[in-house]
Order: structure tokens, then C-alpha cells, then sequence
């Protein structure tokens, strides 16, 4: 369960299999949720890679979040 520390209330997921390249070299596998109350979101990951992120670019990346390095 995750839960928004500004409303209190439940986040539900709202996209599942969201990538997440961070620091240009690993990619993890996350799931996006969103509070209902105020619309805040977040990307709860996998601990660990399981790709290059040259690998994630050759398939495309329509659902993939970038970290700034």
C-alpha cells in the first residue's frame, strides 16, 4: 500500500510497467500511482536494473521516466 504523506489517502496505480532510467546507465521497472486527493504522483521501482538503456531505446520508450544525471 502507498500513501500520499500530504492527504493521507490510498494511491492507486495508474500505470503499470513505467521505466526509469537513472543516471543514463540502468534502467528499472516501476509502477506509476497517483493520490485521488491531490493529484500527486509517484514511481514506485524494482531494486534492481534489468536492462541498458540503449536496450529500452531500440524497443521505444513510451512509458519510461529519465532521472536527471
Amino acid at each position: 500500500m502507498i500513501i500520499c504523506s500530504t492527504c493521507k489517502k490510498e494511491m492507486v496505480c495508474v500505470c503499470t510497467g513505467k521505466s526509469v532510467i537513472y543516471g543514463g546507465s540502468h534502467v528499472y521497472a516501476g509502477d506509476e500511482f497517483e493520490c485521488k486527493g491531490c493529484g500527486a504522483k509517484v514511481v514506485n521501482t524494482s531494486t534492481t536494473s534489468f536492462e541498458s538503456p540503449d536496450e529500452l531505446q531500440k524497443k521505444g520508450a513510451a512509458k519510461c521516466l529519465v532521472m536527471p544525471q
